[in-house]
């Protein structure tokens, strides 16, 4: 289980650039699933990183757009919610994690800010035997239709109190959201549509890692059945 996770995931149009941290002593993974805005680089999701490899998890911090895509982004703001590209290019990484030795024996989590969280859930649904949970965050779930209806992973949604987009279509995606399988929304109070540093990234960070205890196992991801 040596050999270190790549810095870049290869996809149709350049490279998706990744960032992981805290795999040596991992008891489980938490995949990022970053779109637009280059949110890698915004210090409330650096936080919340940080707060995860102190209790205990690694980090995979995936941008889901090459940075060429990422500029045009900024600009038109249409890839970031092209939720078919961003699964697909979410499936690359994945397949990246069970590749790699550094990776493969961890159950693995996503954590999805903004419209990431779409691409969490078709993620989800997709490859049920892979993700253990989920925590969407900011996020837009509503934007993966019909598949919040077929997830089987528990999920948590971190909204703010000021953020009235997010709540009202995570409170519409809970309730198609399967009823044997654990869902929950959080309002943090104060908070708009961003998490930033400081004491709403922290908050994000406790109530994530609590989700995580909760519903990650402690032992190795099972091997999956010839």
């Amino acid at each position: 289980r040596t050999g270190a996770f790549p810095p870049n995931v290869t996809c149709e149009r350049g490279t998706l650039p990744v960032e992981t941290a805290g795999m040596a002593t991992a008891k489980a993974a938490v995949l990022f699933l970053l779109a637009g805005l280059a949110e890698r680089q915004l210090f409330g999701i650096r936080q919340i990183a940080n707060h995860l490899q102190r209790a205990g998890y690694g980090t995979i911090l995936a941008d889901l757009l090459p940075p060429a895509e990422t500029a045009q982004d900024v600009i038109n703001e249409e890839l970031r919610f092209d939720v078919q590209l961003l699964t697909s290019r979410a499936e690359l990484i994945l397949a990246q994690i069970e590749a790699s030795p550094a990776t493969a024996h961890l159950p693995l989590a996503l954590f999805c800010p903004g419209t990431g969280a779409a691409a969490g859930v078709s993620l989800a649904v997709r490859h049920p035997d892979s993700i253990g949970a989920i925590v969407g965050l900011a996020g837009r779930p509503d934007l993966a239709g019909s598949a919040v209806a077929r997830l089987q992973q528990p999920t948590l949604f971190i909204v703010g109190g000021d953020d009235a987009v997010a709540h009202g279509f995570t409170k519409l995606m809970l309730e198609i959201s399967p009823r044997d399988v654990s869902t929950r929304l959080e309002v943090v109070s104060g908070v708009g549509l961003s998490f930033e540093e400081g004491p709403a990234a922290a908050r994000a960070a406790q109530l994530a890692i609590g989700w995580l205890e909760d519903c990650l196992g402690g032992g190795e991801r099972k091997e999956q059945a010839a």
